[in-house]
Protein backbone atom coordinates (compact mmCIF):
# COMPACT_ATOMS: atom_id res chain seq x y z
CA UNK A 1 0.00 0.00 0.00
CA UNK A 2 0.82 3.31 -0.73
CA UNK A 3 2.44 5.77 1.47
CA UNK A 4 0.30 8.47 1.23
CA UNK A 5 -2.54 5.84 0.83
CA UNK A 6 -0.98 4.56 4.66
CA UNK A 7 -1.07 7.73 5.91
CA UNK A 8 -5.08 8.25 4.82
CA UNK A 9 -6.22 5.52 6.51
CA UNK A 10 -4.80 6.55 9.13
CA UNK A 11 -6.84 9.85 8.87
CA UNK A 12 -9.87 7.86 8.39
CA UNK A 13 -9.49 5.64 11.16
CA UNK A 14 -8.59 8.19 13.68
CA UNK A 15 -11.01 11.62 12.67
CA UNK A 16 -14.03 9.74 10.48
CA UNK A 17 -16.12 12.63 10.96
CA UNK A 18 -14.12 14.91 10.62
CA UNK A 19 -14.38 17.00 6.78
CA UNK A 20 -11.83 15.32 4.68
CA UNK A 21 -12.34 17.65 1.55
CA UNK A 22 -14.69 20.58 0.71
CA UNK A 23 -15.02 22.03 -2.34
CA UNK A 24 -16.70 25.85 -2.70
CA UNK A 25 -16.80 25.27 -6.46
CA UNK A 26 -18.66 22.28 -6.27
CA UNK A 27 -20.61 23.60 -2.96
CA UNK A 28 -20.02 19.54 -1.78
CA UNK A 29 -18.06 18.59 1.39
CA UNK A 30 -17.05 14.85 1.99
CA UNK A 31 -16.05 13.46 5.57
CA UNK A 32 -13.08 11.00 5.94
CA UNK A 33 -15.17 8.48 6.34
CA UNK A 34 -17.11 8.81 3.49
CA UNK A 35 -13.77 9.45 1.21
CA UNK A 36 -12.88 6.56 2.16
CA UNK A 37 -15.83 4.79 1.11
CA UNK A 38 -15.59 5.90 -1.74
CA UNK A 39 -11.81 5.12 -2.64
CA UNK A 40 -12.69 1.65 -1.82
CA UNK A 41 -15.92 1.63 -4.23
CA UNK A 42 -13.66 3.28 -7.36
CA UNK A 43 -10.59 1.17 -6.88
CA UNK A 44 -13.22 -1.87 -7.24
CA UNK A 45 -13.97 -0.40 -10.57
CA UNK A 46 -10.49 -0.08 -11.31
CA UNK A 47 -9.54 -3.61 -10.77
CA UNK A 48 -9.78 -3.89 -15.25
CA UNK A 49 -7.90 -0.76 -15.97
CA UNK A 50 -4.89 -2.43 -18.42
CA UNK A 51 -1.35 -0.85 -18.21
CA UNK A 52 -0.10 2.22 -18.58
CA UNK A 53 -1.19 5.21 -16.75
CA UNK A 54 -4.97 7.07 -16.80
CA UNK A 55 -5.40 10.00 -17.43
CA UNK A 56 -7.25 12.60 -14.80
CA UNK A 57 -8.90 15.31 -15.84
CA UNK A 58 -11.89 16.60 -13.89
CA UNK A 59 -10.44 20.16 -12.72
CA UNK A 60 -10.81 21.29 -9.39
CA UNK A 61 -13.60 19.62 -7.04
CA UNK A 62 -13.94 16.75 -4.61
CA UNK A 63 -13.69 13.77 -6.84
CA UNK A 64 -9.58 14.88 -8.00
CA UNK A 65 -7.93 13.80 -5.02
CA UNK A 66 -10.26 11.33 -4.47
CA UNK A 67 -9.55 9.32 -7.95
CA UNK A 68 -5.89 10.33 -7.23
CA UNK A 69 -5.45 8.30 -3.97
CA UNK A 70 -7.80 5.78 -5.59
CA UNK A 71 -5.14 5.02 -8.51
CA UNK A 72 -1.90 5.43 -6.29
CA UNK A 73 -3.80 2.67 -3.95
CA UNK A 74 -3.63 0.45 -7.36
CA UNK A 75 -0.39 0.95 -8.01
CA UNK A 76 -1.68 2.94 -11.63
CA UNK A 77 0.05 6.00 -12.85
CA UNK A 78 -2.32 9.42 -12.63
CA UNK A 79 -1.62 11.73 -15.72
CA UNK A 80 -3.15 14.71 -14.32
CA UNK A 81 -4.52 16.98 -17.24
CA UNK A 82 -6.49 20.28 -17.40
CA UNK A 83 -10.12 19.54 -16.51
CA UNK A 84 -11.12 22.74 -18.78
CA UNK A 85 -9.54 21.30 -22.35
CA UNK A 86 -11.97 20.48 -24.80
CA UNK A 87 -13.04 16.69 -24.31
CA UNK A 88 -11.82 16.16 -28.15
CA UNK A 89 -8.36 17.84 -26.68
CA UNK A 90 -8.26 15.54 -23.71
CA UNK A 91 -8.98 12.44 -25.76
CA UNK A 92 -6.39 14.11 -28.24
CA UNK A 93 -3.82 14.31 -25.91
CA UNK A 94 -3.95 10.67 -24.05
CA UNK A 95 -3.52 8.92 -27.98
CA UNK A 96 -0.55 11.05 -28.29
CA UNK A 97 0.62 10.53 -24.67
CA UNK A 98 -0.14 6.37 -24.96
CA UNK A 99 -2.76 6.52 -22.44
CA UNK A 100 -6.25 4.55 -22.67
CA UNK A 101 -8.44 5.12 -19.82
CA UNK A 102 -9.68 8.65 -19.60
CA UNK A 103 -11.35 10.07 -15.93
CA UNK A 104 -13.52 13.44 -16.83
CA UNK A 105 -16.34 15.01 -16.36
CA UNK A 106 -17.70 15.90 -19.88
CA UNK A 107 -18.65 13.83 -23.19
CA UNK A 108 -19.15 10.15 -23.44
CA UNK A 109 -18.07 7.37 -21.18
CA UNK A 110 -19.27 5.08 -18.37
CA UNK A 111 -20.43 6.57 -15.17
CA UNK A 112 -18.74 6.25 -11.75
CA UNK A 113 -20.75 8.41 -9.96
CA UNK A 114 -19.70 11.84 -8.36
CA UNK A 115 -19.77 13.70 -11.64
CA UNK A 116 -17.09 11.06 -13.17
CA UNK A 117 -17.23 9.69 -16.62
CA UNK A 118 -14.15 7.29 -17.83
CA UNK A 119 -13.99 6.59 -21.60
CA UNK A 120 -11.47 4.22 -22.65
CA UNK A 121 -8.69 5.89 -25.90
CA UNK A 122 -9.34 3.29 -28.74
CA UNK A 123 -6.76 2.49 -30.66
CA UNK A 124 -3.71 3.48 -28.96
CA UNK A 125 -0.54 2.08 -28.27
CA UNK A 126 0.08 2.57 -24.44
CA UNK A 127 3.04 3.73 -23.37
CA UNK A 128 4.20 2.13 -20.25
CA UNK A 129 6.10 5.01 -17.33
CA UNK A 130 9.07 4.11 -15.84
CA UNK A 131 8.31 1.43 -12.93
CA UNK A 132 7.64 3.01 -9.22
CA UNK A 133 5.98 5.68 -11.14
CA UNK A 134 3.26 7.65 -9.32
CA UNK A 135 2.39 10.66 -10.92
CA UNK A 136 2.90 12.04 -14.42
CA UNK A 137 2.74 16.09 -14.92
CA UNK A 138 2.37 17.14 -17.97
CA UNK A 139 4.33 20.52 -19.09
CA UNK A 140 4.86 21.87 -22.27
CA UNK A 141 8.21 22.92 -21.08
CA UNK A 142 9.67 25.52 -24.21
CA UNK A 143 8.02 23.17 -27.09
CA UNK A 144 4.70 23.85 -26.68
CA UNK A 145 3.95 20.22 -27.00
CA UNK A 146 3.02 18.35 -23.34
CA UNK A 147 5.31 16.02 -22.01
CA UNK A 148 4.74 13.88 -19.05
CA UNK A 149 7.46 14.11 -16.20
CA UNK A 150 7.24 11.03 -14.14
CA UNK A 151 7.29 11.65 -10.03
CA UNK A 152 7.30 8.75 -7.89
CA UNK A 153 5.61 8.69 -4.79
CA UNK A 154 8.36 9.66 -2.72
CA UNK A 155 9.30 12.88 -4.80
CA UNK A 156 5.19 13.62 -4.71
CA UNK A 157 5.26 13.30 -1.03
CA UNK A 158 8.35 15.69 -0.46
CA UNK A 159 6.46 18.02 -3.05
CA UNK A 160 3.50 17.54 -0.85
CA UNK A 161 5.57 18.67 1.98
CA UNK A 162 7.07 21.39 0.23
CA UNK A 163 3.85 23.05 -0.22
CA UNK A 164 2.25 22.65 2.56
CA UNK A 165 5.66 23.99 4.86
CA UNK A 166 5.98 27.48 2.34
CA UNK A 167 2.31 27.65 2.67
CA UNK A 168 2.05 27.23 6.75
CA UNK A 169 -0.57 24.52 6.10
CA UNK A 170 -0.42 21.61 8.33
CA UNK A 171 -3.48 18.60 9.22
CA UNK A 172 -5.23 21.27 11.39
CA UNK A 173 -6.16 23.03 7.78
Amino acid sequence: MSILRQRFRRWVRDTPDRIALWSRSDGDQMTFEELGGLLDEWSRSFRALDGGCVAVATGNGIAFPALVLTLLSRGIPAALMDGGLAFADKKSLCRRLGIRHLLHRDGEGSDLGHGVRRTEIREVEIVEPPRGTALVKLTSGSTGEPRGVCLDEPSLLRGIEQIGEGMEIDSRD
